[in-house]
Order: C-alpha cells, then sequence, then structure tokens
C-alpha cells in the first residue's frame, strides 16, 4: 500500500503583495475595458451621405445614415466647418436623419461630421460641393457670323431646361444636353474676332472655360504688288493682308477670274499668286475668300492690252459738273502703242446720259 504524501509551501511577504497586486490590476482592466466598450456603443456613428455630391450654392437636402443619433434638435452635423440644418420629421430617427446642406465655399470635397452630447464622429471627404466642368470645345473656332456647329465636353451638365449658356457674354440658344459629359450647340453671332470664354450654368453652378472658342473673321487685302499686268495672265504678285491662315482652302479672285496658284506665306500676312487671264483690259478688284469669309481690295490690279496699247490719262477739263450730266469734257494723255512709244492723245467727251 502506498503512503500518502503531503507537501506544504511558505510563501514569502514579496509573494504575497505580488499576487494580490495582480488580481487588483486584472479587475482594473477588465472594468475599464467595459467602460470603454460602453462609451463605444453610445457614440454616434456616420456611414453613408445620400446623395454625396451637390451645389457650391447648398440648399439641397440629403440623407444621413448611421447609429446613435440623438433626437434633430439635440444632434449637430457639419460639412466641413459650416454646419447644416437638421430637419424634424417623422424619418428623424437614431439610424437616419435628414439635413439642408449649408453653402461651400469652394469646389472640392469636404468631411462630414456628427456631434451629439455623447461624442462626435467625421466621415473624411464624404460630400462633394460640385460646379460644372468644361474641358474642352469641338471645334474651337469659326466665323463671327456664328451658325457653327460645336461639341462641348465636361461633367456635370444637367437637364437642357434647367442650362444656361453664353459664349462670349451672348446667350447660346440653340443647344442640346445630351448626356451629363456632352453639350450640342450652335455658335451665336460675334461683334468681333478674338477668344471668347464660354459659361454654362445649371443646378450645381456656374462652370467656365476661358478662351474656349476663337471667332475668326474675314481676311482684309492691303495692298497688292505689282498692280499691274498684262491680259493674257501669268503675273506673279504679292497680296499683303492680315488673317490669310486663320482657315484652309484660301482662295484668290482678280475680278472674276481664279488665280492659277496662291500660296500663304508670311505667318497668313501675305499670299503669293499668279493672275488668270481677264477678258479685257481694265481694273477689276483682288478677293481673298476662306471659309471663314472675304476680304477685297477694290480696283486693286489693272490689266492692260500690250497689243492694243497702254492709255494714261493727265487730265479732265473741266474736273467737275452736275449730276444731270450734259458737261462737255476734255481728256488729255498718252497712249503707249506695242512698240512702247508715247503717243499724246486728246479727246472730248459729252458725258450726257
Amino acid at each position: 500500500m502506498m503512503a500518502r504524501r503531503t507537501f506544504s509551501a511558505k510563501l514569502l511577504p514579496g509573494a504575497c503583495i505580488a499576487l494580490l497586486l495582480a488580481a487588483v490590476c486584472g479587475c482594473q482592466r477588465d472594468n475599464s475595458r467595459r467602460f470603454r466598450e460602453s462609451s463605444d456603443a453610445s457614440l454616434p456613428r456616420l456611414s453613408a451621405i445620400k446623395p454625396a455630391i451637390g451645389p457650391l450654392a447648398g440648399g439641397n437636402a440629403v440623407g444621413l445614415t448611421g447609429k446613435n443619433f440623438a433626437a434633430p434638435d439635440k444632434t449637430r452635423i457639419f460639412f466641413g466647418a459650416k454646419e447644416a440644418q437638421v430637419l424634424a420629421g417623422s424619418n428623424a430617427s437614431a439610424t437616419a436623419l435628414e439635413v439642408i446642406v449649408p453653402a461651400g465655399d469652394a469646389p472640392g470635397a469636404v468631411d462630414v461630421s456628427v456631434k451629439t452630447a455623447a461624442g462626435e464622429h467625421r466621415l473624411s471627404r464624404a460630400y462633394l460641393y460640385a460646379v460644372p466642368e468644361i474641358t474642352a470645345v469641338s471645334p474651337a473656332r469659326g466665323p463671327l457670323a456664328g451658325g457653327t456647329r460645336i461639341q462641348i465636353f465636361g461633367a456635370r451638365f444637367t437637364d437642357s431646361a434647367g442650362t444656361t449658356i453664353t459664349l462670349g457674354g451672348t446667350p447660346v440658344s440653340q443647344f442640346e444636353v445630351k448626356d451629363d459629359r456632352v453639350i450640342e450647340a450652335v455658335t451665336p453671332p460675334a461683334a468681333h474676332a478674338g477668344f471668347a470664354d464660354l459659361r454654362i450654368v445649371n443646378y450645381y453652378g456656374t462652370g467656365t472655360l476661358v478662351a474656349a472658342f476663337n471667332y475668326v473673321g474675314a481676311p482684309t487685302v492691303a495692298s497688292v504688288t505689282p498692280a499691274r499686268g498684262p491680259v493674257s495672265g501669268g503675273t506673279p504678285v504679292a497680296i499683303a493682308g492680315l488673317g490669310f491662315a486663320d482657315a484652309p482652302d484660301v482662295a484668290v479672285f482678280f475680278g472674276d477670274g481664279q488665280a492659277t496658284s496662291a500660296s500663304v506665306e508670311d505667318a497668313g500676312a501675305r499670299i503669293d499668286a499668279t493672275t488668270p487671264p481677264a477678258a479685257r483690259p481694265g481694273r477689276v478688284d483682288v478677293r481673298v475668300a476662306h471659309g471663314f469669309g472675304e476680304g477685297v481690295l477694290p480696283g486693286g490690279f489693272t490689266y492692260f492690252d500690250p497689243e492694243a496699247g497702254e492709255v494714261s490719262i493727265k487730265s479732265v477739263a473741266p474736273p467737275h459738273g452736275p449730276l444731270a450730266g450734259g458737261t462737255l469734257v476734255t481728256i488729255t494723255g498718252t497712249a503707249k502703242g506695242s512698240h512702247g512709244r508715247a503717243m499724246p492723245r486728246c479727246a472730248r467727251s459729252d458725258n450726257r446720259g
């Protein structure tokens, strides 16, 4: 039969104190954890904002969901640093609230926070203050007369009924919002050439694209060098002016005849061209035309017939007369024949008729 053995141990005083402290600290940790859990359970929490986007001007209603919301008059909601108006109604509860969004200071995302007597909770960058955004216009230029069909690209475009558009300060009356990223429009006329800002106003606010569209004026013709040539054509000339390169397909006309060649040079300030044949001697208008209009230099070029000679008028006497006509005048000048000799000429004309 096995004998029973009994062991005994004697605790030192320091060990007793250690065990006692461990028991006390453990109780305190448990109580602290239970207190934190109880406190966290009463804190307000935000989980979502719907819709999470709205106009910069504010004034729109949004719904907030979460938990531990207090009564509407005991709960404060902030969009960034600005306080929203909490609506009291049948929809208000500890998990849902409806608020009126305050006006924003600038487009962009802001934090949304909820505050009650129990504490505060914040959702980072939870709400977007938005404005319509314009990124591009195509085509980006057209004539002063307007009528150019364009597409406007961007974001946050809303229905046509709630949208107004201006180009260079002039209302755009013809447009259609195709979707939230594309608008099709027709440009209005402009008073002067140059770049125009495009502005769109809709539910979200105002969006602007600076220098969005270039109104291009008609070309201007200043001079033609040389300013004379034979009726057979073929005279190389330089036409000086402005705006020749503003559009493709430039055409040059001498009277009714189109130049046989024309090239735009000097950044659109000069056209090198060759004169076409003419039906008869005399002065003709020089006209430069492209897609945005035409410029005319009246009597800018003189055709002469080398075979028939060239007439130069020296004087007309008398130099004036009544509107009714009937004044007998004397025209004095020279005619250069085909051999280059100047022959004096004097003619009398009754200008009646």
